[in-house]
């Protein structure tokens, strides 16, 4: 179920208004959960920070864990190194995106090499965050490659490695029987 979540990047300056809108992120964030539960359903959870609300991550761990969420990946994730840990020590997977290839910041490459691979999916998040050397176009699904070079460069590793490992993972994620098929 998904892409379902928080996210506090333009939410309204009106502290009450702002109140009611995470609020209501959060009622409807937990209808998603409950929906995905009843349905025996992984969950795809959109999760983004914002500048004076820098808690979207934690809220959404919160979350999960209260509701005892058992899969669940963090698409394309944006947070902290700190955050990324969390999450995986929680059992989730994160969403790796075209935007490694671009990133100035470091966390994502921080992430990678830091973070074991079992945790890590390769996502499109097509039609946006085209990787180089596609930026400014249209992302496609094909281009995942290019995360995929990115994060082998990172890891010292191949690129077919990596696929390799992510796909399993996105097979463990949408169908935990199957894990039982790839040992």
């Amino acid at each position: 179920v998904g892409e379902c979540g928080l996210d506090y990047y333009r939410l309204p300056a009106d502290p009450d208004e702002r109140q009611r809108t995470k609020d209501l992120q959060v009622a409807t964030f937990v209808e998603h959960i409950r929906l995905a539960q009843s349905n025996n359903l992984p969950l795809i959870v959109h999760g983004r920070n914002g500048k004076d609300e820098p808690t979207a991550y934690q809220d959404i761990l919160k979350l999960l864990l209260e509701h005892k969420v058992n899969r669940a990946v963090i698409h394309c994730f944006g947070g902290t190194l700190d955050e990324a840990k969390e999450f995986v020590k929680h059992g989730y997977y994160l969403g790796i995106t075209g935007i490694i290839t671009f990133d100035k910041t470091g966390v994502l490459e921080s992430l990678v090499r830091e973070l074991p691979l079992e945790s890590l999916l390769i996502e499109t998040d097509s039609p946006f965050l085209s990787p180089e050397p596609y930026r400014g176009k249209r992302n496609e699904p094909v281009y995942v490659i290019e995360v995929a070079k990115k994060m082998a460069e990172i890891l010292g590793s191949t690129a077919e490695a990596v696929v390799e490992k992510t796909g399993e993972n996105a097979l463990k994620f949408a169908k935990p029987e199957a894990a039982k098929i790839l040992e």
